[in-house]
């Protein structure tokens, strides 16, 4: 039995994406909404902290993991294969998720976090 690489790293890209997404679903949908329904301020600064503070630091490298992994299983299927355009948008795609994310996202967490420390 081989191993068709490409694919083997197109699935885990996939995977990696998938997870980073349900992180944001999970954080901010669930668990935050949860937090927003109490009336104690300190509580709900220092929890939104805390997922922001695991997001940043954990989205960026799972993402761009992610995008190097669509980038890579691009190389490996070739130019010729019909998977290296969505492969290559893919990886694209993630690249400009972090960079939104970066230098638009985190200015703007760091504004509201900076206002609750005054």
């Amino acid at each position: 039995m081989t191993i068709n690489w490409a694919q083997a790293v197109q699935l885990t890209s996939l995977l990696l994406a998938t997870h980073s997404s349900g992180y944001g679903l999970c954080s901010d949908r669930l668990a935050l909404h949860n937090v927003l329904l109490l009336s104690d301020r300190d509580t709900i600064t220092r929890q939104w902290f805390r997922a922001w503070d695991f997001g940043r630091q954990y989205g960026p490298v799972v993402v761009t993991g992610s995008g190097l992994g669509f980038f890579g299983a691009a190389l490996l299927d070739g130019v010729d294969s019909p998977g290296f355009s969505l492969n290559i948008s893919a990886a694209v795609s993630m690249g400009l998720v972090v960079f939104y994310t970066v230098f638009y996202v985190f200015p703007v967490n760091d504004k509201l976090l900076a206002a609750t420390q005054d």
